[in-house]
């Protein structure tokens, strides 16, 4: 994540994405812990789904539909 630019918002979500890649353990709990909070506090996704509702259309990524894991 080192290419994202600082402060535009891109960090946190490049983070999420390679979470696995992560190796320094306390590094890879507070992005786990930071997942958790924003996907289940619908004051913060709500935002969220607003500012982005045109890509996730785009990209497809908005919802699952009954019988897609």
């Amino acid at each position: 994540c080192a290419d994202e630019e600082r402060g535009k918002g891109f960090l946190m979500s490049c983070l999420v994405d390679h979470r696995a890649n992560v190796t320094e353990r306390q590094c890879h709990q507070y992005i786990t812990k930071m997942t958790s909070i924003i996907f289940s506090d619908y004051r913060l996704i709500c935002g969220f789904m607003d500012k982005c509702r045109e890509d996730i259309n785009t990209l497809q990524c908005g919802s699952i539909t009954v019988g897609e894991k």
